[in-house]
């Protein structure tokens, strides 16, 4: 019988029934009780004939031929043998499992210690360094334990197989969320079991506190931590001490620099942003901001002016090399009704931190979740392998909303296990200010709308093209409907930093002809329902556009808008307007680019060397929402950088 038999990792060696014979000796050596030779000769000859039907092309694998094994010994009257056989098989299963565990988990750590460069895939925060080490370690058994232990195998195949992508495996942790820092003013910092801080009466006190907080909170959720009111809430303190503007500056100074110190897991700053009102909310007006001295909100409107002035010129100023500051990310509600501001639009201009956010619809996820408020896991569809599967636009819905209803089941699988965490005190500083998750939303996000619309069979027309946006509305309004009928889902536009590279990569290794953005080397899709990053330079265009479709989205929204010439702060201060009145975008930013030399500073624009002293320079782009140093983002964000087009302004 000249057989191959196909090992676990592939290879196939020559068939040897003797190997069989050999592995039921020792399941009855396990009982005390091993038959004479012949009889195990029978035996293998049995198992043998039982899979021979299975043999193809003269191949057998050894699972096969173990499954006959079992029932062959079990119809002979080998019960307890059997029994045996099948735990020995387990056995080995198992040691076959840790040592494959062993050695993947030393590649990883060789494969991290030796490629600095490759370190920014998914985590594009995590610089190579220690902590970074030991993220991608932790990381690789918590993904691990997500896809093998918790979720069923035909939600891990479609996350391994490239159908979806379950964001934030490298963690048993929460998404995102928002906090309403009156909870912090009222109780202080305190977290059982741990030193605690009496409630700050300080502006500096708050400010050193809001750091701890933030930083604190950062270690129990995977993604930003949002302050909200900012503004609002701070002002009582500068009213209440009667602060001069150099002191406000300085109490600025201590929570921006707080927040860019290293200081979570992966050795990385806390991904942060604080909302901005301008104006007290209508319904803060007559809040008593401070019990001692009867201060309320309403009276401090000048007060929250002072705090945006220091903390914009903070921005501006730059770190002592002229390096912007990334984080916290601060996000202005646009009302026509606030002021606005010269600090901000001087910071917009030349570190581009800024975003810019509509009051009205209420827009959730990346950059503004509302005090109490949390994202709990997303799940990304991958639009364009959908499209290029289907062999009409019937066929395209119905894998879509399996792949949607899938997404929702991975979802509400993560809902209630992190609910479980919650409840089990896995998150002790989170329950310290949050009774409960109840609130916590889930969100399904797409990915790849405009290459969706070129693979697609029906359609072949990127979504620049009418009959594109026609489909993307059509797409978008249906993925709506789902997530408005279950309980506590949005649809969020993805984000995308890692993603774009992974799907698109697995989609050219499989899916033979599709089409992705970048090179055969660098492939990446396009964040969500977002135009090529190529397909125009005028800005008008492609906001009205967006306009159309980000309408449909109840998270995520952001519209980046890099530009070529230097506008100062008034000028962008009148585009701003102009996109508030005549747009509807619910979130945009301006994003320039610069550098900076470590002797001589900054530079705006992409300047490879220093304009002074030819010293390599250090250039700065916007990644998925917030800025990173362009040597530092993963081979996708690379070409997608280079393919870029900046509208002409």
């Amino acid at each position: 019988m000249n057989w191959q038999v196909v090992k676990r990792d592939g290879t196939a060696v020559a068939f040897d029934v003797g190997k069989i014979m050999k592995a039921m000796e020792k399941a009855f050596a396990s009982l005390g009780d091993v038959p004479d030779r012949s009889i195990l000769q029978m035996l293998a000859l049995r198992v043998s004939a039982d899979f021979m039907p299975k043999v193809s092309d003269g191949r057998i694998s050894v699972e096969q031929i173990q499954d006959s094994a079992e029932r062959i010994l079990s119809l002979a009257g080998y019960a307890e043998a059997a029994k045996a056989y099948i735990l020995y098989r387990k056995q080995r299963e198992h040691v076959r499992a840790l040592e494959d565990s062993s050695s993947r988990y030393a590649s990883l750590t060789k494969s991290y210690l030796e490629r600095p460069e490759s370190t920014g895939s998914q985590e594009m925060d995590a610089v190579y360094s220690l902590g970074g080490l030991m993220l991608s370690n932790s990381g690789e058994v918590t993904r691990h334990y997500w896809l093998g232990s918790i979720f069923d195998e035909q939600s891990a195949r479609a996350h391994n197989d490239g159908w979806l992508h379950i964001h934030d495996l490298e963690m048993l942790a929460p998404g995102s969320a928002g906090w309403d820092i009156r909870g912090l003013i009222q109780k202080g910092l305190h977290v059982r079991g741990q030193i605690s801080s009496r409630p700050p009466r300080h502006l500096n006190a708050l400010c050193a506190q809001l750091v701890n907080f933030i930083t604190i909170m950062q270690n129990e959720w995977s993604g930003a931590q949002s302050i909200s009111h900012f503004d609002t809430c701070l002002a009582p303190f500068v009213k209440k001490d009667g602060l001069r503007p150099e002191q406000v500056k300085s109490a600025m100074e201590t929570l921006v620099y707080g927040l860019n110190t290293p200081s979570r897991w992966g050795t990385q700053p806390a991904f942060s942003n604080v909302v901005f009102d301008l104006c007290v909310p209508r319904e803060w007006k007559d809040a008593e901001a401070d019990p001692d001295s009867g201060i309320r909100y309403g009276d401090c409107e000048p007060e929250m002016q002072m705090i945006r002035e220091a903390f914009f010129s903070v921005l501006a100023d730059g770190d002592t090399e002229g390096r912007g500051f990334p984080f916290p990310i601060p996000v202005i509600r646009i009302d026509r009704a606030c002021p606005e501001e010269r600090e901000i639009f001087e910071a917009a201009a030349r570190y581009g931190n800024p975003v810019f956010a509509r009051n009205s619809p209420p827009m959730e996820g990346f950059f503004s979740w509302e005090g109490g408020r949390c994202s709990l896991g997303a799940v990304t569809l991958n639009l364009p392998r959908i499209a290029w599967s289907s062999r009409d636009e019937e066929s395209f819905f119905r894998k879509l909303e399996e792949t949607a209803r899938l997404a929702a089941r991975i979802l509400e699988t993560r809902r209630q296990v992190i609910r479980r965490f919650f409840d089990s005190g896995l998150y002790p500083c989170t329950k310290g200010y949050l009774e409960s998750l109840d609130s916590g939303y889930c969100a399904i996000g797409v990915i790849g709308m405009n290459e969706a619309c070129q693979n697609a069979c029906f359609i072949h027309q990127d979504l620049r093209s009418g009959r594109g946006q026609a489909f993307a509305v059509k797409v978008l309004q249906f993925l709506r409907d789902i997530t408005d009928s279950l309980d506590r889902f949005v649809l969020m536009a993805t984000p995308a930093e890692g993603v774009s590279q992974r799907l698109a990569e697995l989609d050219l290794q499989t899916c033979q002809g599709i089409r992705t953005a970048g090179t055969a080397e660098a492939p990446y899709y396009t964040n969500s329902s977002q135009l090529a990053v190529d397909a125009t330079d005028d800005l008008f265009e492609a906001v009205r556009i967006q306009e159309r479709l980000q309408q449909f989205f109840s998270g995520g929204c952001f519209f980046s808008i890099p530009y070529t010439s230097k506008l100062g702060s008034r000028e962008l201060a009148l585009l701003e307007k102009r996109l508030q009145e005549k747009s509807f975008l619910p979130v945009f930013a301006f994003s320039p680019t610069w550098s900076v030399c470590p002797r001589h500073g900054f530079s705006s624009g992409r300047q490879e060397s220093c304009p002074v002293c030819r010293t390599e320079a250090e250039v700065w782009i916007r990644v998925s929402g917030y800025y990173r140093p362009l040597s530092q983002v993963n081979k996708a964000k690379k070409q997608e950088y280079q393919d870029r087009k900046v509208y002409m302004i």
